[in-house]
């Protein structure tokens, strides 16, 4: 069975990012939030940029990026390499009522050991395609020629897809990962920003694209940055800048993002401007 897993950073009750919002599609239930509370510094531009990146995919150069998504499912699909797993055996997997499930206590012939479980189903469903994967799982690599030394993957996230209509995609997640060891063996620099995010990310929330224009109600923690809670109604990607996003966001009570895209002061800078008591800050899209 898997397990429930909570995680909550310290600071101050977070407001609910999802309450002024409205999504066309009904979120999925994925439990408990991960990320639950306000611990961030509205002047950190740096750790702030890097959140943004990590979460929201107007702010990347590449247009088909979601970031969001992406990363969990990357993370996934390194676990599921057969130079990790021994395909079916270990992790043993079986399916139940069209669910694939993964079950651990094992070691693979590759040297990883795998602890937990995890679920994984894809179906149609009224014209909506689809995903949910819900895990709990940790796996260990102790081999000489190991792709990695630790990944842990905890909660569960959600995709629905609709056939046709103004909704492009809607994206659930509740999910806690960290990846020790892999970017490092391929001597990545240790501030790149997928080294980062990939060592500590804690994402809860939703997502969602209508007709090019994103709605993102969430919470996010990368890299030991504190619960940086996310809601912004209408986000645009700017179609003069390479890359660049247009619209505005509320990081909290008191605190707001202003995504400038080609106008302002500097324009295309891939940067949003931070507003808070404490003062104004870049939030910049990492090197």
């Amino acid at each position: 069975m898997l397990l429930p897993f909570l995680a909550a950073c310290t600071g101050a009750p977070a407001p609910d990012p999802l309450a002024d919002l409205s999504f066309a599609l009904a979120s999925a239930d994925l439990g408990a939030p991960v990320t639950d509370s306000v611990g961030f510094d509205p002047t950190a531009g740096d750790a702030l940029g890097l959140v943004l990146d990590a979460v929201l995919p107007v702010f990347r150069a590449d247009a088909g990026a979601d970031p969001a998504w992406d990363t969990p499912m990357d993370v996934w699909a390194l676990l599921r390499d057969d130079r990790v797993q021994d395909p079916g055996v270990c992790p043993f997997e079986r399916i139940d009522d069209g669910t694939s499930v993964f079950e651990g206590g094992c070691r693979s012939s590759n040297g990883y050991t795998f602890e937990g479980d995890v679920a994984e189903r894809q179906w149609d469903e009224d014209g909506v395609s689809r995903y949910r994967l819900d895990a709990d799982v940790e796996v260990l690599g102790d081999a000489d020629s190991v792709l990695f030394d630790r990944v842990s993957l905890h909660g569960a996230i959600a995709r629905a897809v609709p056939d046709d209509g103004a909704v492009d995609a809607h994206l659930d997640v509740n999910l806690v990962l960290a990846v020790e060891g892999y970017w490092e063996r391929r001597g990545a620099d240790p501030e790149a920003p997928e080294v980062r995010a990939w060592r500590a990310w804690t994402v809860s929330g939703t997502l969602e694209n209508v007709d090019d224009t994103w709605i993102a109600g969430l919470a996010a923690d990368i890299d030991g940055s504190g619960g940086v809670p996310l809601a912004a109604a209408s986000l645009v990607r700017a179609s003069t800048c390479p890359i660049e996003a247009e619209g505005e966001a509320s990081l909290g009570e008191g605190v707001a993002a202003v995504f400038e895209g080609a106008g302002g002061a500097t324009p295309c800078d891939a940067c949003a401007r931070v507003t808070s008591d404490a003062g104004e800050t870049s939030a910049c899209a990492p090197d």
